[in-house]
């Protein structure tokens, strides 16, 4: 008897949960996403801006905390300038330190526009917070992230070439679009 009270407990749950409850994770398609950032330089009328579609990681949006990692080779960011992307690699990122090659952008809370997380750049491990959108279906998910930092505390010097020199704040937005796996 109980045997049968087991199964029919177990055939009622996959009656009545939806799929969603099993599949949450978020498995981002790199062909799809990206990391950006603007830098406003001084004078305010100059805007630096980068971008990167080298990102890897999921995200677990049945979670609600420790939602996944997302992570960003630093070295793939461009900013449609050949010398400005060699100044901003070696001499500010110093990309070919060990600890500086990739940014991890860790998701530990999510709200309906809201995100808490930690953010590794640069050796240095910060909390951030910011807005974000997030959307999912059973097979398609996408989510954006936006949120600013300041350069100097990733101990990042504060880019300047002749005679412009690009703001302490800088804005980041990360957009996902991945596959619900």
């Amino acid at each position: 008897m109980e045997q049968k009270i087991k199964n029919l407990i177990i055939f009622l749950a996959i009656i009545f949960l939806s799929p969603q409850t099993f599949a949450k994770n978020c498995v981002i398609d790199t062909t799809q996403s990206s990391a950006e950032f603007v830098a406003t330089g001084k004078p305010a009328m100059i805007k630096i801006s980068g971008k990167s579609t080298k990102l890897e990681g999921a995200i677990d949006f049945k979670k609600n905390q420790d939602l996944g990692t997302i992570q960003i080779d630093l070295n793939t960011f461009d900013t449609e300038m050949e010398t400005r992307n060699e100044h901003m690699k070696e001499k500010y990122l110093e990309v070919n330190k060990a600890n500086n090659k990739m940014a991890i952008f860790k998701l530990e809370k999510l709200g309906t526009q809201d995100f808490q997380g930690k953010l590794t750049l640069h050796g240095v491990e910060k909390n951030i917070t910011g807005q974000s959108v997030t959307k999912s279906s059973e097979t398609d998910c996408e989510a954006t992230a936006d949120f600013s930092l300041k350069l100097s505390e990733y101990n990042i010097e504060i880019p300047s070439y002749l005679g412009v020199t690009v703001a302490e704040d800088v804005v980041v937005k990360v957009s996902i679009k991945g596959k619900i796996l």
